[in-house]
């Protein structure tokens, strides 16, 4: 009689784990399914000058320059191809903004005139055309074609500036420079408008 008592008590046991088992299963489904999830939406709040200013120098391009550069001096007189390359930039600390709608999220950002920035000479690709006395005798009195080389290498980086500071170039770098600000704000469901000085960049880039 004695076994008998302990198997019903072990299969009570058993009996009473799978019920709470099976409850449990129960709970977390009905719990589960008595949730709902959002899915998660993002929107950034209106454009400000503080998030402008962290992009320091938008820089929209590189251009890559190939320019003759001839000198003389000391008694000698030279020619250079010259390679090199420059960045546009847009200088971003100088931006404003402008909110013209904040329930249509449409905003004007006015930004300078992009620029150009670290030109630079490629000397490796710069290759010297030719350099020679340009003096009427064959005896040289003072001559140094080294030091005129040194002057046309700093002449060089001015050059390769003035090559990139032109119009199309400065164009191009206007499109890609809105493309970028556009993308950042579309992102947070903002239209931007860019706005440029006056006059326009068509008399930008006749410097030097």
């Amino acid at each position: 009689m004695v076994m008998k008592n302990t198997n019903w008590i072990v299969l009570l046991g058993v009996a009473g784990a799978l019920l709470a088992m099976a409850l449990s299963s129960w709970l977390s489904i009905s719990l589960y399914k008595g949730f709902s999830y959002d899915p998660t939406r993002i929107t950034g709040s209106h454009p400000t000058i503080e998030q402008l200013k962290k992009m320091s120098h938008l820089v929209s391009m590189r251009v890559s320059v190939g320019d003759v550069l001839t000198a003389e001096g000391h008694r000698y007189k030279g020619a250079w191809l010259i390679k090199g390359d420059a960045l546009i930039a847009v200088d971003m600390s100088k931006a404003q903004v402008e909110i013209v709608d904040r329930e249509k999220r449409l905003a004007i950002i006015n930004l300078p005139a992009p620029q150009v920035i670290q030109p630079r000479v490629d000397h490796d690709r710069t290759k010297t055309w030719s350099v020679k006395s340009n003096s009427w005798t064959t005896i040289i009195v003072d001559g140094d074609p080294d030091k005129l080389r040194d002057d046309a290498m700093k002449m060089a980086q001015e050059l390769v500036e003035y090559t990139v500071n032109k119009v199309d170039y400065l164009k191009e770098a206007q499109l890609r420079a809105e493309e970028v600000i556009k993308g950042f704000y579309k992102q947070f469901e903002w239209e931007i408008e860019i706005g440029w000085p006056t006059p326009s960049i068509a008399t930008v880039g006749t410097t030097k």
